[in-house]
Formats: C-alpha cells, structure tokens, sequence
C-alpha cells in the first residue's frame, strides 16, 4: 500500500529558469512529516523562504548540495530543525486573535479606546522580528490609528513616526506616547487609585 503525501508549493524568482511552466518548488511530505507540514502550511513563500534562510532557488540548491542532500530532503530536515526550535522562542505562526483589537484589549494602554481597526502589540512584534530587515533602524505607519505600531516599535528600540488624518486618533496617540514614558507612573496610577471613589 503505497502512503499518501502531502504538497507545499514554495515561490521563487529563479525558479523560471529552472522549470520554464512554474515559478514554485513543490515540497513532498510524506505520512510520517505530517506534523512538520501542519507547522508550516499555512506560512507563506516569503515566511517559509525565511525559515529556509534563502531567498533564491539558486541558495537552496546550494545549501542542499553543501549538506549532500536532494532539495526536498534538505527542506524538511531543515523545517524539522527550525520547528524544534520553537521552543527557544522561533515561532512563525500568528495567533488571529492578535490581528483584532480584542487580541490586545487587557493590555496597558491598548483599552483606552475600543478601535474596531486596531490590532495587538504582539502582532506589531510578530510583524517587526520576522519580517524587517535587521539592519533597519527606522518605523515608518502611514495610518496609525491608536497609534500600536509606532509605540511597539519604540519599545524594541526603533525609531519610529507615524501619520493620522483622525484627530482624535492622534490626540490618544500623542497621549499613550506620553503615559508610556512618564517616569513616575506608579505614583500617578497610586495618586488616582486614591482620589478614585470605592
């Protein structure tokens, strides 16, 4: 009985000119790498040319060769290697709660106002650690809304600006910008805990 495999097609720019009809690689799974496919299915080329460390077919061939492996054993022994170690913190999935404002409404600053747009910092911090180039020093959101991508990326040390048409947006921006670096905040939250009635 022969078993069944499952399929990833992965995009490369050079693929054309290996095989003139397609642009992709097919990955091939078999039965037994079903867990190492249902951790990357739902990555996209440019996520999983990332967990490959390539970003040419070209690379790839190479690096397989180099290891003295066919293209689609490198792969998975690649994928298995970089899966276990997701633990040390290398995780490549989104959570979809985090792309909602729910995903970050218990957080300090993130429910000041209910933005229906909004998203969480833990996907702004998904977004920069694995897709921004490590040599970038600037953040630049055109629509910052309450302002989450520009505050996550001062956080991490990045020099960030932002853009919002809505004043209101940018009055809450301006004023999360100010509560996040105030000095003496536990003072202030204790000031207010006391004047605030039981």
């Amino acid at each position: 009985m022969q078993s069944k495999q499952i399929f990833k097609a992965v995009y490369f720019t050079d693929f054309k000119d290996r095989d003139t009809k397609s642009k992709s690689f097919t990955l091939a799974f078999s039965e037994d790498e079903k867990e190492v496919f249902q951790s990357i299915q739902s990555l996209s080329s440019h996520e999983l040319r990332k967990v490959l460390q390539v970003s040419t077919f070209k690379e790839l061939e190479d690096n397989a060769k180099n290891e003295g492996l066919p293209i689609n054993r490198y792969c998975i022994w690649k994928l298995k290697k970089t899966i276990s170690k997701s633990e040390t913190g290398t995780n490549f999935k989104i959570d979809p709660i985090h792309t909602t404002f729910r995903g970050g409404k218990e957080l300090p600053l993130q429910s000041w106002y209910p933005y229906l747009e909004g998203y969480s910092p833990d996907f702004v911090k998904h977004i920069i650690d694995h897709y921004l180039d490590s040599n970038m020093k600037v953040v630049y959101d055109p629509f910052s809304g309450t302002g989450t991508t520009p505050l996550v990326a001062s956080s991490l040390g990045y020099t960030s600006y932002y853009s919002e048409v809505n004043p209101l947006l940018q009055t809450l921006t301006r004023i999360k910008a100010k509560a996040r670096n105030l000095s003496d905040r536990k003072k202030i939250i204790t000031s207010l805990e006391n004047i605030i009635p039981d």
